[in-house]
């Protein structure tokens, strides 16, 4: 389950009367360092990069040698990587973010982002969450945490994207070949590097924001700077968590929104437990 938190405002209200969520570029969120990370670029260098030099050639499947023709070939295949290279700055000012957490009784969580137990949380079943808004192509992302920048190489990208093309190119013309599972295995290591590289650029956070545990909904929009709604079925809300401290009157309209989908969601209240420093739970009828 994916637990979201919410102060209560206009926007939370009625976001949840439409079933959307307000999805927001990186650079509106508060940690400074936010999509931050060391970029590298270009062609690596054998003698002055050979760490660089030596992961790009595990994948690009070639054995390190010393003979000319090796390296004949690696400049060209590296000029012509260079060529397209993706614009990592064009793919993140185009990203929206929605957060949510894994973590329901966190009591930071509570406290920052539900306004101190006067707001509520909503849980979702993120098996649901992307079957309606298909065209945004949105995708699921668990935050890493990191003591230090991750370091994030525009050539891998280009070289993962280039072995996609030349398996699933060999696949077609030659589906009845003897290495038809080679070249499926190919476009699935490539496939899980560019996602981690994606990773890396987008979901990689300071260890410091650790105890938020959080999980991205993350899809590209073509909007330059603002946000964009990103819409849900009704059935993915299964639970709803009203904090203690929230205003009567506001758990009565969330209370009248919710009976008005028409179907089964558990509410329950987050309360402040009396012996300690943590947050307990009840149903709320």
């Amino acid at each position: 389950m994916l637990y979201k938190y919410f102060t209560v405002d206009e926007y939370s209200i009625s976001n949840l009367i439409r079933n959307e969520l307000y999805c927001r570029n990186y650079k509106a969120f508060n940690d400074p360092f936010e999509c931050w990370f060391i970029l590298k670029e270009g062609s690596p260098d054998p003698e002055k990069e050979p760490d660089r030099f030596e992961k790009i050639c595990q994948i690009w499947g070639y054995e390190k040698e010393s003979d000319d023709a090796f390296y004949d070939s690696y400049y060209l295949y590296m000029e012509e990587l260079e060529s397209y290279q993706p614009d990592i700055k064009k793919i993140l000012d185009g990203s929206r973010i929605s957060c949510f957490s894994k973590e329901i009784d966190n009591l930071l969580m509570w406290s920052h982002y539900a306004d101190g137990l006067r707001g509520f949380c909503l849980e979702f079943d993120e098996s649901l969450m992307l079957s309606v808004d298909t065209d945004k192509e949105a995708s699921i992302i668990p935050v890493l945490y990191a003591e230090e920048p991750p370091i994030v190489d525009k050539m891998l990208y280009s070289l993962a994207n280039d072995q996609i093309w030349f398996n699933e190119m060999a696949l077609n013309e030659e589906p009845s070949s003897s290495y038809h599972q080679d070249y499926e295995e190919g476009i699935k290591d490539a496939e899980q590097l560019l996602d981690a590289l994606y990773t890396k650029t987008i979901a990689t956070k300071p260890i410091q924001w650790k105890y938020e545990e959080e999980i991205r909904l993350v899809f590209n929009s073509k909007e330059a700077s603002k946000g964009e709604y990103f819409k849900y079925p009704p059935e993915a809300i299964k639970g709803i968590i009203f904090g203690e401290r929230m205003d009567i009157k506001v758990k009565e309209t969330l209370l009248q929104i919710i009976e008005a989908k028409k179907i089964p969601i558990e509410k329950k209240i987050a309360l402040r437990n009396s012996e300690t420093y943590k947050i307990k739970f009840e149903s709320l009828y």
